[in-house]
């Protein structure tokens, strides 16, 4: 019944955002927790290796996505969040949920 709660609610902010624009202080508040999670990760040597995956292989992916990660949130504005959004499948019949468990009693 929780998950099923947390689902809904999260259908819920997709569904709100086309309803209501992402304003520049959600998306500030947002930006200043992606640089600190990125802050904190980088203290981890799995985070490092998962920035790292596939710079090895010919890909438009640089040592500059990672270097420039702060850049880039800084640069990014609720037109770039809208234009996202708008190229996700987001409407309802759109939206494929999956939901599984782990851990003791999962199934």
């Amino acid at each position: 019944a929780r998950i099923a709660e947390a689902v809904d609610a999260a259908k819920g902010v997709l569904q709100g955002v086309k309803k209501r624009p992402i304003s520049e202080l959600e998306l500030s508040s947002a930006r200043k927790t992606l640089i600190r999670r990125h802050e904190t990760d980088t203290q981890s040597n799995e985070y490092w290796i998962s920035l790292l995956t596939h710079l090895q292989y010919d890909n438009p992916k640089d040592l500059s996505c990672i270097r420039d990660l702060e850049l880039m949130f800084q640069k990014l504005t609720w037109r770039d969040v809208q234009n996202a959004y708008h190229t996700l499948l987001t409407d309802p019949e759109q939206i494929f949920v999956s939901v599984s468990t782990a851990g003791p009693g999962a199934s």
